[in-house]
């Protein structure tokens, strides 16, 4: 080969090297390149270093350059080679394509032109260009092939959003979670349970509305209940069933409305056909076993159900009652054992048995046992106080009584019915008796503007004081009436019995200024309700504090029990709503649920039964047997039980006048 062509030769083939550097780096092509085939070869060497050939790689594509046939070679004298800043260099220095920038293999068919681009997608074709469904694009890459599909949108799993996510040309049909129970606020029924749907494009729980009820397992009317039709509960009939079960009940049941039956029961007294079998009352389980008689108590109150009367068992009684004796059983049925037993007794001499304070007691019974007698009263020295000390028939017989307006005397300046924490022990259990302090709402103020206008006056006197600083010995206590004379008060006759004795004295006690007195008997005429009447006392005490100069007296309690036949002789025609025309004061005290707390007797508390139209209508004597059914029967002699009270007074000193 000759220089020049040698020359010529190594000059082209740095031509394309150039060429084939810069569009690796650029990635700019005009297109494919066919193999370069220069001097009739497949590929183009070129001289390199000392003499040898480097072999370019086919990586182009278009026409193979070729070399005219005719053309001689060169003369191997006449290659001239390259000056040295020339040379090309070594095959390990030159930089290849990169593989994504290599020529297809020989057998690799062009796909396209480089640069090219077209539509593309991969998702069933069913789908393509529906909904959210759209095509991507590829570019054909160097290697004359079409890339990857880029930018398409292929069908997703379908949800609530406003899109055809799975490209089916529907929006929204389905999503997860659609149709599940949910609930919309606290509403009930159909107004609060939905389902959950899709609507314009968000999830939201959609409920019913407001509907009349009908059977469907739903609450269409929103009020909180399921199923309850407007005639839900009415009775109804049911064709063809027997007894109970053929009345029935409008209901629901598998959604349909119906006469829901009675099941059949069990055969009782009650008056109808409960097991259905057409016969009514024909027996009952508990004919022949113990029963229980309606208000009656202790062993009375039981019986056996004998038979089925008018859909009543007929329970007759196995036991009736008796008088009470000491055996530990409730023989006269009142509900308590062993009590009010009427066997009298009595320790004192019997010539003083019965006589004045000697009243006779009672057997006592301890665990269904007689035991002693309690409440027996003996002989004692005669004192002045309106009692039979000395249980020898006479009253504070031998002149034992001073002359009355002898002492210290005062007039009363306040009055009123004590609370029920104030008083006496009537009954000597320890505690405070005064069941009337319920009346003092109704006569305290009376009671008060009767002694301020001194309409009514009650005078105290310290006869036969024996300490006449009043602060310690002993006294009679006199009560009277008295009337206003001049500077003092006179005393009422009606104070005074027929010895001119006051009709209200106590043997009293004086400690540290605090005057004791007691028991007596005393009346007073006080208006209780209406018009001044006469107060009798019975088992009735005295106290009070006496001020060191005399002068006054305070802290002052009198008590005792009224009795009964007394209380029933007391209108109560001006009292509202207990009282009123025809009424008593012990009406009142029965419409206040209030009976007899102080045994006046010794037979045991009475007791009275009462209705509110009528008053009371049967009086219980204290022996628990006795009855007596009368209008007046509080008046008869046998009630002779009272009311505690007590009244809470002061009072300054004064005089008693002629």
């Amino acid at each position: 080969m000759s220089k020049q062509k040698a020359i010529a030769q190594t000059t082209r083939a740095r031509a394309w090297l150039l060429l084939l550097v810069w569009i690796g780096m650029s990635g700019t092509f005009a297109g494919c390149f066919n193999a370069i085939v220069i001097g009739g070869e497949d590929e183009f060497s070129f001289p390199v270093g000392d003499g040898g050939t480097s072999t370019l790689p086919d990586a182009t594509t278009g026409p193979e350059p070729t070399q005219p046939q005719d053309t001689a070679p060169l003369p191997p004298d006449a290659v001239t080679p390259p000056p040295p800043d020339t040379v090309t260099p070594p095959p390990d220095t030159v930089t290849p394509p990169p593989p994504d920038q290599a020529p297809p293999p020989p057998d690799q068919a062009c796909q396209c032109k480089g640069g090219e681009r077209r539509p593309c997608y991969t998702g069933p074709a069913a789908t393509r260009g529906k909904g959210a469904c759209k095509d991507g694009v590829q570019v054909c890459d160097i290697n004359c092939q079409w890339g990857r599909c880029i930018g398409q949108t292929v069908p997703t799993k379908e949800d609530c959003d406003g899109q055809d996510n799975d490209c089916n040309g529907k929006v929204d049909e389905t999503f997860p979670g659609m149709n599940t129970a949910c609930k919309e606020g606290n509403r009930p029924g159909v107004c609060g349970n939905g389902t959950t749907q899709c609507i314009n494009g968000r999830k939201i729980c959609l409920t019913g509305s407001v509907s009349p009820e009908v059977c469907d397992g739903k609450d269409n009317n929103c009020d909180g209940k399921t199923d309850n039709i407007p005639d839900s509960g009415f009775p109804c009939t049911i064709p063809g069933a027997k007894g109970e079960c053929a009345k029935g009940l409008f209901g629901c049941r598998n959604n349909q409305k119906t006469c829901v039956p009675q099941a059949a029961n069990t055969e009782v007294c009650d008056g109808k056909d409960n097991n259905c079998n057409g016969q009514v009352d024909e027996s009952d389980p508990n004919l022949g076993k113990s029963c229980t008689i309606p208000n009656l108590k202790g062993p009375c109150a039981i019986g056996k159900a004998s038979a089925c009367v008018a859909g009543k068992i007929n329970c007759v009684a196995l036991t009736k009652p008796t008088a009470e004796v000491c055996d530990g059983k409730d023989n006269n049925c009142d509900g308590m054992i062993d009590n009010n037993i009427n066997v009298r007794c009595y320790t004192g001499p019997a010539a003083n048995r019965g006589k004045g304070e000697c009243n006779e007691g009672r057997i006592s019974c301890v665990n269904g046992k007689p035991g002693p007698c309690v409440g027996s009263g003996l002989p004692k020295t005669e004192v002045c106080d309106t009692l039979d000390n000395d249980c020898d028939g006479q009253v504070d017989e031998g002149n034992i009584c001073a002359s009355p307006g002898k002492g210290p005397t005062y007039r009363i300046t306040s009055l009123q019915i004590a609370s029920s924490s104030q008083g006496f022990d009537l009954n000597g259990d320890g505690k405070v008796d005064n069941s009337l302090s319920i009346l003092g709402s109704f006569v305290n103020s009376t009671l008060n503007s009767s002694i301020q206008s001194g309409s009514v006056n009650i005078l105290i006197e310290l006869a036969s004081l024996t300490d006449f600083k009043g602060q310690n010995g002993t006294a009679t206590t006199y009560v009277y009436m008295g009337r206003k004379s001049g500077n003092g008060y006179q005393i009422e006759r009606t104070s005074l019995d027929s010895q001119g004795r006051p009709l209200f004295r106590f043997a009293s006690v004086i400690k540290n200024g605090l005057l004791k007195g007691g028991p007596g008997r005393a009346v007073l005429n006080l208006p209780l309700i209406g018009a001044a009447i006469p107060i009798t006392l019975e088992k009735a005490y005295i106290q009070f504090q006496i001020a060191t100069n005399i002068q006054s007296l305070s802290n002052g309690l009198l008590g005792g029990a009224i009795p009964s036949g007394l209380l029933d002789r007391i209108s109560a025609a001006q009292i509202p709503i207990f009282g009123g025309p025809g009424k008593t004061a012990l009406d009142v005290l029965q419409r206040l649920s209030s009976q007899p707390d102080v045994d006046l007797d010794n037979d045991g508390l009475e007791s009275f039964q009462s209705t509110a139209s009528a008053g009371i209508t049967v009086c219980i004597d204290g022996d628990k047997i006795t009855k007596i059914t009368s209008g007046t029967c509080a008046q008869d002699k046998r009630i002779a039980d009272g009311y505690s009270v007590t009244f809470s007074f002061t009072a300054t000193r004064t005089s008693i006048v002629p």
